[in-house]
């Protein structure tokens, strides 16, 4: 499925709800900025492969909002598309919903949060004529036929580490990667 097409099955399901937009914000549930396959929406659904920034798709336009550092690589990124690049401040924001005015905008309860900040439900809401209906599920999910399981791996716990140099404790764990199938990066949880 193109973007473009993407964009006509998500009106539709924006025009099932009565909604007049949809806000998709970059991140997952946990407001993590590196994200696992399965929760890349942004990115699938525009093609904007940036760590920061969301996209308002109306029934009309589609605005994606990127912080100043993705500006150039958005533009190449959605080319050709009916995406328009805004940056992702109040300013903008307020221009984009001056230009094509408000109405009722779904968001998913699990990525944007109520209070603090320009994508909480606090700051949309600012925007003029905006009204926030927190939305059971994601519509993203519903239109993404072929999106990735989701995936969390395995785990394992180093112990026995502390007294170790720090090029011993490399090397063991260096090794403990190598026998772990699929294993890419490392978690370190704390630093005790």
């Amino acid at each position: 499925m193109d973007i473009g097409s993407r964009f006509l099955r998500l009106r539709e399901e924006m025009a099932l709800e009565g909604l007049d937009y949809v806000c998709v914000p970059r991140g997952d549930r946990y407001f993590h900025e590196q994200v696992r396959l399965c929760d890349e929406k942004l990115r699938w659904l525009t093609g904007f492969s940036g760590s920061a920034g969301c996209v308002i798709v109306g029934k009309r336009v589609v605005g994606l909002f990127v912080d100043g550092r993705y500006t150039v690589q958005a533009r190449r990124e959605c080319e050709g598309t009916e995406i328009e690049i805004h940056p992702l401040d109040g300013e903008g924001m307020d221009n984009f919903f001056a230009e094509y005015g408000g109405g009722e905008v779904g968001v998913h309860g699990h990525l944007v949060v109520r209070r603090g900040g320009l994508l909480s439900c606090e700051g949309l809401e600012k925007r003029g004529g905006v009204r926030l209906r927190v939305m059971e599920g994601c519509m993203v999910e519903r239109i993404w036929e072929d999106r990735p399981e989701e995936s969390y791996g395995g785990g394992w716990l180093l112990e026995g580490w502390k007294a170790e140099d720090v090029e011993a404790r490399s090397r063991r764990i260096r090794e403990r990667m190598g026998e772990e199938e699929g294993c890419v990066g490392l978690w370190i949880s704390g630093a005790d």
